[in-house]
């Protein structure tokens, strides 16, 4: 596992026990968005399947929140993960996520949704990221799969192209306008 990775997914799993323990689990939701932009710029399987398991997991404790059901029990097949990365024991780190996943989708249904979610989420803010260096959106559709309109959807509510800052004064611009026509 690559070693930017390992690390972010470590902190991730860190914040997200003392999230659970504490009750605070709009860090979860956070969390999730976080590990979902991670799961677009690396594209690996150990960054999508975190990304997949904050999602899920924010999801299940807001559904739990509101429909005053106890919230299912992961904070030891995370700490277990923690553990088996800080060992380098990829093996053991699966297997606590597919725990992990096991358990979720016991106490939700909706598990394969939440997968479809953060995949097509991770596809429009990677397209985003290339609509930054000047593709296409059409273009970017097409190689991601993804529709144009999704894709403007998010793009809407970025704030991508705003930076252009104008180099020269207005004076200055006049005078190089006039220089096109003698």
């Amino acid at each position: 596992m690559d070693p930017r990775i390992k690390e972010d997914i470590l902190t991730v799993l860190q914040q997200a026990v003392g999230a659970i323990k504490t009750g605070n689990f709009n860090t979860l939701e956070e969390l999730s968005n976080h590990t979902i932009h991670d799961a677009s710029i690396y594209q690996d399987e150990d960054s999508t399947s975190t990304a997949i398991l904050m999602y899920a997991l924010a999801k299940v404790v807001q559904r739990c929140t509101l429909q005053s059901c106890p919230v299912p029990e992961v904070t030891p097949m995370l700490v277990r993960a923690q553990e088996a990365l800080l060992r380098d024991k990829d093996g053991l780190f699966h297997a606590a996520f597919s725990e992990a996943f096991d358990l979720i989708s016991k106490h939700d249904a909706g598990l394969k949704m939440y997968v479809e979610e953060v995949l097509d989420k991770a596809r429009i803010k990677k397209g985003s990221k290339l609509a930054e260096h000047g593709l296409s959106v059409a273009r970017i559709a097409d190689m991601l799969g993804i529709s144009q309109w999704e894709l403007y959807n998010y793009l809407g509510r970025t704030t991508i192209g705003e930076g252009v800052e104008t180099q020269l004064s207005a004076t200055k611009r006049l005078q190089l306008a006039r220089s096109f026509f003698p």
